[in-house]
């Protein structure tokens, strides 16, 4: 049967993207990120110019901070910013809420596991950004389902089901002469987008 790239076509299949990328996101272990709060750097960022009151400051007199955020600097990936509890309560100067996010190198043994987890998420999201631009931006090529799936049968892996089924309810007769999907599909990473279904299938598959 002839299926026709639609509205609802291309967004049941950005749907069917989504779905793939979370999945593969879901199966990265989730972590509870916390922070001792008597860190000196931590101190430090808290207290500022008033560190030397810190110890002559009562206690009833201060504030708490339960958490805060922390950046780290990666040279592959870039600048991470993430929120975490910290262990114990951090005791700030009164009238004072820290400003901004405690920078922390990567290397850092207390904060590694998190900068790994967060590298790990990073690299999938950028796989699948690459994977949704190429895949949507060939589909808009495409006169039909039909001709997508024998231009790149491998295609299948992102397509719902129900679009599978009504093609193969009869078979389409082939259309004569180039087309601008078969030449957008030169310009495509196919084993980048072929790995990322894989990954995505291992990882719970396609509804």
């Amino acid at each position: 049967m002839y299926v026709a790239i639609s509205g609802r076509f291309t967004e049941d299949v950005r749907n069917n993207l989504r779905r793939m990328r979370r999945r593969e996101s879901d199966q990265v272990a989730e972590l509870d990120y916390k922070l001792s709060s008597t860190r000196p750097d931590v101190v430090s960022w808290a207290w500022g110019e008033h560190l030397h009151l810190k110890a002559q400051m009562p206690a009833s007199w201060c504030g708490k901070l339960s958490d805060t955020a922390i950046r780290f600097d990666t040279p592959e990936r870039g600048t991470f910013r993430i929120n975490v509890t910290l262990v114990p309560t951090l005791v700030v100067p009164p009238g004072r809420s820290p400003q901004g996010s405690v920078t922390i190198a990567p290397t850092d043994d207390e904060i590694k596991p998190y900068v790994e987890r967060e590298a790990q998420l990073y690299d999938i999201n950028e796989r699948w950004d690459k994977v949704d631009k190429q895949l949507l931006e060939f589909l808009k090529k495409c006169k039909s389902v039909n001709e997508a799936l024998k231009l790149w049968p491998q295609i299948e892996m992102y397509i719902p089901s129900d679009y599978i089924a009504r093609v193969n309810e009869k078979k389409e007769r082939s259309a004569h002469g180039p087309s601008e999907a078969a030449e957008a599909l030169k310009s495509m990473d196919t084993d980048h987008l072929t790995t990322a279904a894989v990954i995505a299938r291992m990882s719970g598959g396609k509804e």
